[in-house]
């Protein structure tokens, strides 16, 4: 029997791996793309491969508690939800990411053995966060990255602001924890100066949800300090947040003018003399033992505070890239459509309440229950997604998840260890902030904040353990190893680290096909599809272009194999995403072909229902049935003709139908597409069909 100090027990190549991968993966659109996140899942499954090779199974093992129930089970419920997919590449992905995110949450627990190591971790994603701050306001000077400025609001790496403000609101706690906790003076100068850039570009992005919730987390990061911990952090992060909503104001209209950047500095400069001043002036130790002066203290920091609530969000919200920070309504267009985004999902839990959708379904199939005609591949809450995409299950353990963290928490908070319960702190509150903006934005699908997230439970899941462990003693770990139980789990992560750079290939390959395309090199293209398909089978868009290249191929030398083999192909596309209108137009356009007119007429209602509120629906149904009815019409089969004709002649009262379903509200909202209307094509195919069925009378 071998015993060791859970605190020195050490994984250091996983630690700092992991830590590396932190620190990239918020530069590649916060790996929202499947490209990066693919790169990044193959990074950490390898990372956690070697844990589990290094430590066995024995040393992996874990106090089962509510958070690690949580963490686990929403993998599981994604998994269950496969199953059921309606968009199977998607769900699989989804699984993919989920395991990977569990992986992040093991190997915090087993390599962050210590407050120094969990300090570095932050450390580094503290700086990764400094950076994309930097890079958003660089954006914002006039240099050129893809969508770091939208609309006047910073986006930086992550190309969408709302998310970014998520994230900055997170690194900004980060940035205030590590300025109560170090030392040295130089260093905290350093954190003074670059808070200013996260706190700069927080406001820049606009984000009114994430502003919404701010308030409720920095209650939290004060009020559950200890000791005279509570007023440091109030000092800390009141001055960061008011001089860099000050600097915000200042850069207001300055955009492309790289002038900005002697204002940032100039606030940089006033933040770290604000900072290190009033430290100075409350005589606050750095061993945790304060001399408080309640005086001073009182009188500079709620004077900054009246100020800054009074004053700062006035004159912030005279700045015209600032005023959607306080002019905030419930009327608000953007609140009202995510209204609408919600109230769909419950549409699809209603018919698909237990097991769900699969991962990524969403985004296939809610054209199908919408009340109007937008365009959102995200239902801009993650916990509805949740549960629209892995049923009940996954909800559930959601709910665990936050159980366990609040849990987990209060066993770190009674332990009553200063720089502990300062580090659970900072992490519950910027799980608030990400947390709560989660239910009104697609924040989680960054892979780079949901690796964070769940860093952040593993780091407190630490905290939990580390309190225990002191306070029992040692730790008895057993030896020896199990190697059949290690090489199982094991093959785990082996196996995503396998698929994930399968899929990786198979992009590759997609990406070169569309070149080929470009080039109009046909057999290339054919080819790159082909390869894809073998390292991708679930991928429905892969089938669906090889089944429209058959067709056209069809088109011009006729052969019948070519015709039926691209029926296959869009049989096959259609099992991997059935909620697909395309791919069911491509199938329509394949059966016409074959000369199908019943099957055609069947896809065809099929796809109208699943997008009801396109135009194209409607004009393709228009022009099927007056297909069907003329081919039927021309065999002498005039029951069938006229049967298809009258439903082609009809077209123009079925939309006018449609239209008088929705609201005048829902009509103003709709801006996204074209409303439905008598277009010139149904005008054709009406006139035809009423002159076919006058010939048949």
């Amino acid at each position: 029997m071998k015993r060791k100090s859970a605190w020195d027990n050490e994984n250091k190549l996983a630690f700092y791996a992991l830590i590396g991968i932190l620190f990239i993966a918020p530069f590649f659109q916060g790996l929202f793309f499947d490209k990066a996140m693919h790169v990044a899942e193959i990074a950490v499954a390898l990372v956690f491969a070697w844990c589990v090779f290094n430590e066995g199974s024995k040393g992996l093992k874990i106090k089962f508690d509510v958070l690690d129930t949580g963490v686990v089970l929403v993998l599981v419920a994604h998994i269950i939800a496969t199953f059921a997919a309606v968009k199977l590449s998607t769900a699989i992905k989804t699984d993919m990411e989920f395991a990977v995110y569990l992986m992040a949450y093991l190997i915090v627990i087993r390599s962050a053995v210590s407050l120094p190591k969990v300090k570095q971790l932050m450390t580094v994603v503290y700086l990764s966060g400094v950076i994309v701050a930097i890079v958003g306001l660089a954006a914002y000077g006039g240099v050129k990255i893809t969508d770091g400025v939208l609309a006047g609001r910073i986006a930086s790496t992550f190309q969408y602001p709302n998310s970014l403000g998520a994230y900055l609101g997170a690194i900004g706690l980060i940035g205030c924890y590590l300025f109560l906790t170090e030392p040295g003076i130089s260093y905290r100068m350093a954190l003074a100066a670059s808070n200013i850039f996260v706190f700069t570009a927080l406001f820049g992005t606009a984000s009114r949800g994430t502003f919404v919730v701010l308030p409720f987390a920095y209650l939290v990061f004060i009020f559950l300090q200890p000791g005279g911990y509570k007023i440091l952090a109030f000092g800390a992060l009141t001055i960061n947040f008011l001089l860099g909503g000050a600097t915000a104001f200042v850069l207001n209209g300055l955009v492309s003018k790289p002038l900005i950047w002697v204002y940032v500095i100039m606030f940089c400069v006033i933040n770290v003399m604000a900072n290190i001043g009033v430290e100075r002036l409350l005589s606050l130790g750095r061993n945790g033992s304060f001399k408080i002066a309640p005086k001073y203290a009182a009188f500079i920091l709620v004077g900054i505070l009246i100020v800054g609530i009074l004053g700062g969000f006035n004159v912030l919200g005279q700045a015209e890239g600032l005023k959607r920070i306080t002019d905030i309504s419930l009327e608000d267009r953007n609140i009202v459509e995510r209204g609408y985004f919600y109230g769909d999902a419950l549409k699809i839990i209603k018919e698909h309440p237990i097991i769900g959708v699969g991962g990524g379904g969403w985004s296939s199939i809610y054209r199908e229950y919408q009340s109007y005609g937008y365009i959102s591949k995200q239902a801009h809450n993650f916990y509805l997604q949740t549960w629209v995409e892995a049923g009940i299950l996954g909800i559930f353990s959601l709910g665990l998840i936050i159980i366990g963290v609040i849990v987990t928490y209060s066993r770190v908070y009674r332990g009553k260890k200063p720089e502990g319960v300062l580090l659970a702190t900072t992490v519950l509150a910027a799980l608030m902030i990400i947390g709560m903006e989660s239910a009104v934005d697609f924040t989680m699908a960054f892979g780079a904040v949901s690796l964070i997230v769940w860093t952040f439970f593993g780091i407190l899941k630490g905290l939990a353990r580390h309190g225990e462990v002191l306070q029992n003693g040692k730790e008895t770990v057993q030896g020896g190893r199990d190697k059949l139980m290690r090489f199982s789990v094991i093959a785990v992560p082996l196996l995503v680290a396998t698929l994930s750079f399968s899929f990786l290939l198979s992009i590759i390959y997609n990406e070169k096909s569309i070149a080929a395309l470009k080039d109009k090199d046909y057999d290339a293209r054919f080819n790159y599809l082909k390869k894809a398909t073998i390292l991708n089978p679930f991928d429905a868009d892969h089938y669906a272009n090889l089944a429209a290249m058959d067709r056209a191929r069809f088109k011009v030398e006729k052969k019948p194999e070519q015709i039926n083999s691209a029926l296959t192909y869009a049989d096959k596309s259609i099992a991997r995403n059935k909620g697909s209108y395309v791919f069911r137009v491509e199938k329509v356009n394949i059966l016409l072909a074959q000369q199908d007119f019943n099957g055609a007429v069947r896809e065809a209602e099929i796809a109208s229902r699943l997008e009801p509120w396109s135009q194209d629906s409607y004009d393709l149904l228009g022009y099927v049935y007056l297909s069907a009815g003329n081919h039927y019409l021309n065999k002498g089969d005039n029951e069938k003709a006229e049967a298809y004709l009258k439903k082609a002649a009809e077209m123009p009262k079925v939309v006018n139908y449609k239209m008088k379903t929705i609201t005048e509200e829902e009509r103003k909202l709709w801006v996204a597409t074209p409303h439905l209307s008598f277009s010139k094509r149904l005008q054709q195919y009406s006139a035809q069909a009423v002159v076919a069925l006058r010939k048949l009378s």
